[in-house]
C-alpha cells in the first residue's frame, strides 16, 4: 500500500479496469479514507467520485463537512450532498455496502474484510519455514510486471532498525516460496541488483493466476523478478534431494544462498545427493553428481601490506597464520590503519579439482567468510571481482591454474580507526582530522574502534553441473 495525498489524487490518479493507476506504473485495488476524519477537500471528494463511477472500490466513512473555509457555508453542504450520493444507505452495521456507477463503496468494514469481499487476493504473499520478513514493490509497464522483494534484516537475532556495529558476518539467509499475482504465459527473469546480472527463473509452478517461485536471498539481500509476457519456457516444477523437497533453484551460487541453481546451462549444485527435477513437459532428470572435491580451507602463511599513503605514513609489511582484525594487532601502525592492505597467499590446485575452467563440469568458488569492509579480489595478476556486502564470494573457475596459483586481496575499510589513532596524538603529530569536534578525542574514543580486515575462513567450493536435458528425456545424469 501507499499513502496518497491531494495533489496525487487530483494530478496523478486515473481510473481504469477497476483500479487506481498512477504514471509510473503502480496500480491499486481500492482506495481507503484516513479513519477518524470527518472532513475533506471537497475538490478531492469530487475527484473521487468520479473514479467511484468509473469503477474503483471505495473504503471508509462518509464525510461531513469540507476541509477549509473557502465556499463555506455552501461547501459544507456540497461534500454531504456527494456523501450522500456515494455512501446512500450504508449504517455500517446492516447495511455496509453501496454501489456508485461502476464502483463500490463500503463503510464499517475492516480492509481485509473488504478484499475477502471483493475476492481480491494478495498481490504478493510468502512462505517459509523460519522468521522471514520480506518487504516488495510492485511496478507495471507495458507487457512487464516487475517486483522487488527484499530481506529486511541481516542478523537471525535482529528485527528493528536501530543502529548496531557488528562485526560477526550476516547470517540471516532466505528460503522462501513466494507468491505473484500474475496471471497469462510469462518468461520470468532474475535481476540483481548489486552484480547487475540477469538469470532466467527456471523454477515455479502456476496456481490459480498465480506464479509461485521459490526465492533464495542473502542476509538485507534484494533481487527484481521481472514477468514478461511471452511463450512460458520450459521449466523445472519440483525439486528432491535424497527424497525431500527443495525450495530453491532460481539463485545463482555465488550468493551462496542456497546450493542449487538451474540455469540455461544446465543444474549446478554444491552437495552430494541424489535429485529429482520434475520438468513442466512431465519428463524427469535424475542427478547423482559424485566424487566433489571436498571444501577446502586456505589458511597460514598469508603476508599483508598495508598500503598507507605517504602522507599519512610509512608502507607496513607483516605476516600472519591466523586472520584476526588489524585492530587486534599490537603494532601501532595495524591496530589504527585505515585505508587499504593487501593480502597475499598461494595455494595448489590439482587438475582435477577444477582448474580446467568450465569445461571441466564443475565451477570453483572462494568464499571470503567474514570481510570489513570490502575486498578486491585478484587471481593470478587478473582482477576477479570486488565485493562491498556480504557473501563475499566469487566465482574464480576461468582464473584458476593447475598448480600454484596466487592470490591477492585488496581488503579496505573505514576511515574511524585512524581518527581514533590520531587522537591520542598530541595535535602537531596529528595528520588527519574530522568535522565532528572532539568524537574521536575524548575519553573512550578506543571503544569505537571498528574490527577491520579479512576475518575469514577462506575457501574453496566446488560445485558440479550437471547438463540440461532436451525435450522429453527421461535419462539419469551422473
Amino acid at each position: 500500500w501507499d499513502m496518497g495525498n491531494t495533489e496525487v489524487l487530483l494530478t496523478r490518479a486515473t481510473a481504469m479496469d477497476g483500479r487506481i493507476h498512477l504514471p509510473d506504473g503502480m496500480s491499486y485495488a481500492l482506495l481507503h479514507l484516513k479513519p477518524g476524519l470527518d472532513f475533506i477537500s471537497l475538490s478531492v471528494l469530487e475527484k473521487i467520485e468520479e473514479m467511484v463511477e468509473d469503477g474503483i472500490v471505495l473504503v471508509g466513512d462518509p464525510p461531513r463537512r469540507a476541509a477549509g473555509l473557502a465556499g463555506y457555508p455552501e461547501s459544507d453542504e456540497d461534500v454531504r450532498t456527494i456523501a450522500q450520493r456515494l455512501w446512500g444507505e450504508i449504517d455500517g452495521e446492516r447495511v455496509y455496502m453501496s454501489t456508485h456507477g461502476k464502483g463500490r463503496v463500503y463503510a464499517g468494514k475492516t480492509i481485509a474484510e473488504v478484499l475477502d469481499l471483493e475476492a481480491i487476493k494478495p498481490d504478493f504473499s510468502y512462505t517459509a519455514d523460519e522468521d522471514v520478513e520480506l518487504s516488495y514493490i510492485h511496478r507495471a509497464a507495458e507487457d512487464l510486471e516487475i517486483y522487488y522483494v527484499a530481506n529486511k534484516w541481516g542478523y537471525k537475532d535482529t528485527s528493528d532498525l536501530q543502529y548496531r556495529f557488528r562485526s560477526d558476518p550476516p547470517d540471516r539467509y532466505v528460503q522462501a516460496t513466494c507468491s505473484f499475482r500474475v496471471d497469462g504465459d510469462r518468461q520470468i527473469e532474475r535481476f540483481d541488483p548489486v552484480t547487475g546480472a540477469v538469470t532466467p527463473v527456471l523454477v515455479y509452478e502456476r496456481r490459480g493466476g498465480r506464479y509461485e517461485v521459490p526465492v533464495s536471498l542473502a542476509p538485507e539481500g534484494s533481487t527484481f523478478f521481472v514477468f514478461r509476457k511471452g511463450p512460458e519456457r520450459r521449466h523445472v516444477t519440483r525439486i528432491t534431494r535424497n527424497g525431500k523437497a527443495v525450495g530453491a533453484g532460481n539463485a545463482p551460487l555465488q550468493l551462496n544462498a542456497s546450493g542449487i541453481f538451474v540455469g540455461t546451462g544446465g543444474t549446478e549444485v554444491l552437495l552430494e545427493g541424489t535429485y529429482e527435477l520434475a520438468w513442466s513437459d512431465g519428463s524427469t532428470q535424475s542427478l547423482s553428481p559424485t566424487a566433489l572435491p571436498p571444501e577446502r580451507t586456505i589458511d597460514g602463511g598469508w603476508q599483508i601490506t598495508f598500503m598507507e599513503r605517504p602522507s599519512l605514513g610509512e608502507i607496513v609489511t607483516t605476516e600472519t597464520d591466523v586472520l584476526r582484525s588489524w585492530t587486534e594487532f599490537s603494532r601501532r601502525e595495524i591496530k589504527y590503519f585505515s585505508g587499504t592492505a593487501r593480502y597475499r597467499k598461494t595455494f595448489d590446485l590439482a587438475d582435477e579439482s577444477g582448474s580446467r575452467g568450465r569445461g571441466s563440469g564443475r565451477r570453483v568458488y572462494l568464499d571470503l567468510g567474514n570481510v570489513l569492509d570490502l575486498v578486491t579480489v585478484r587471481l593470478n595478476g587478473k582482477v576477479v571481482d570486488t565485493c562491498w556486502i556480504a557473501p563475499f564470494r566469487v566465482e574464480i573457475t576461468d582464473h584458476l591454474v593447475k598448480g600454484r596459483n596466487l592470490l591477492e586481496l585488496d581488503v579496505t575499510n573505514c576511515w574511524a580507526n585512524r581518527l581514533i589513532g590520531d587522537g591520542k596524538l598530541p595535535k602537531e603529530r596529528r595528520r588527519t582530522r574530522s568535522n565532528v569536534a572532539g568524537k574521536f578525542q575524548k575519553p573512550g574514543a578506543q571503544e569505537g574502534l571498528r574490527a577491520s580486515g579479512l576475518l575469514g575462513p577462506v575457501k574453496l567450493q566446488f560445485a558440479a553441473i550437471e547438463p540440461r536435458p532436451g525435450r522429453g528425456d527421461r535419462g539419469r545424469s551422473r
